[in-house]
C-alpha cells in the first residue's frame, strides 16, 4: 500500500522505516525530529509540516500517539509491543507495511533523510535522546523539562546559531579596544 505525496507525516514515517526497520517509538520520534530540525537549518522549513513539544525525553512530535496510531488504521505501519528483559513496560516498534511516494519528497529533502539515517545508525533512543536535549538546542531553549507540553517553535530550529562562539567573543573583545568603541560602551554604561 502507498501513500498520497501530500501526507508528508506518513511519507516521511515510511520512508525512515524503509532505512530503519527495527525502530521503536524512540527512535522513530528523534528520527521524525532530526529530520525536519535538519532540514528547517537548511532550508527553512520541515519536511512533515508537524509541530512538536517538549517532553522529558526531548522534542516530540505533537499528538504523536494518534497520528501513530492512525497510520496503524489506514494499514501503512504495524505497531507491536514486544517484550524487553529487565523492563516491566513492553517496547513499541513499528514495522512498515505501506510505501513512501516516490514523489513526495524533493532532492534536498531526500537528501536531509538519508543524512539524518546515516548520522543516527546504530544510536539507540537513550542516545538519541540526549542529542536532542543540546544546551543551546529548541528543546531547552522551550523551557526544557520545566516547561513539559509546551510547544517548540519552528523558528528555534535555528536559533543556535545566533549565539556567540569563542571567535565571536575573541572579535568583540578586540572591537572593544578601539577607542571610537570604547568611548562608545562607556558612554552607554553611564546612561544605565
Amino acid at each position: 500500500m502507498s501513500v498520497g505525496a501530500n501526507n508528508r507525516l506518513a511519507n516521511t514515517v515510511l520512508y525512515l522505516l524503509q532505512g530503519r526497520p527495527d525502530a521503536g517509538l524512540t527512535v522513530l520520534l528523534k528520527h521524525l525530529y532530526f529530520s525536519d530540525y535538519e532540514h528547517y537549518q537548511k532550508h527553512l522549513r520541515t519536511i512533515t509540516g508537524a509541530e512538536y513539544v517538549v517532553q522529558k525525553n526531548g522534542p516530540v512530535l505533537k499528538n504523536y500517539q494518534s497520528e501513530l496510531k492512525k497510520l496503524a488504521r489506514q494499514g501503512l505501519i504495524r505497531i507491536k509491543k514486544v517484550p524487553v528483559v529487565g523492563h516491566a513496560k513492553p517496547k513499541e516498534e513499528y514495522e512498515r507495511l505501506g510505501e513512501a511516494d516516490p514523489n513526495a519528497f524533493s532532492k534536498e529533502e531526500k537528501e536531509t533523510l538519508d543524512y539524518v539515517l546515516v548520522a543516527c545508525d546504530g544510536k539507540y533512543g537513550t542516545e538519541l535522546s540526549s542529542l536532542s536535549h543540546a544546551e543551546k538546542g529548541p528543546w531547552k531553549l522551550a523551557g526544557g523539562e520545566a516547561a513539559i507540553g509546551a510547544p517548540i517553535p519552528h523558528a528555534l530550529f535555528r536559533w543556535n546559531e545566533n549565539f556567540a562562539d569563542d571567535a565571536d567573543v575573541k572579535r568583540a573583545r578586540e572591537r572593544a579596544k578601539r577607542p571610537e568603541i570604547a568611548a562608545a560602551i562607556a558612554a552607554a554604561l553611564a546612561e544605565t
